[in-house]
């Protein structure tokens, strides 16, 4: 089973926020993006590589909030402390052809749960609390 690092997850206070901390950190705006109505949260990307980005994500204030804690410990008043004046790389995720065979040898990643967005399908495994494991090291 091959297992790759997909994105960063970089979280901000708000995409304005992030956006103008990855120009001037980066000096490239971040774009495309958009909303992950399930989870009460909406992003923008930054191409790193052929198969690897940058994501910067926020609570999206506007939406309707979720049914069960944000997913990368968004909902965690410590971490919104945080980075309530800049941005902060809380973890990282890694994509694999079989989840459940993954989720077998690492069962702590959670459980699979499928998103849909646009034309896009995806299984993802959250933790039933929103946290990270390892403080973001493992996701």
């Amino acid at each position: 089973m091959r297992t790759v690092i997909d994105h960063l997850v970089v979280a901000c206070a708000d995409l304005a926020q992030g956006a103008e901390w990855a120009q001037q950190t980066f000096g490239v705006a971040p774009a495309g993006g958009g909303k992950h109505v399930t989870m009460g949260t909406h992003n923008r990307l930054l191409r790193l590589g052929p198969r690897c980005y940058l994501e910067l994500i926020a609570i999206d204030h506007d939406g309707t909030p979720p049914a069960q804690p944000r997913w990368f410990d968004l909902d965690n008043p410590a971490l919104q402390q945080r980075i309530r004046n800049t941005p902060e790389l809380v973890t990282w995720v890694a994509a694999t052809a079989d989840i459940v065979e993954a989720l077998v040898k690492a069962p702590m990643q959670g459980e699979v749960s499928a998103f849909t967005r646009g034309a896009v399908s995806r299984s993802i495994a959250l933790t039933v609390s929103g946290r990270m494991n390892i403080g973001g090291v493992l996701t």
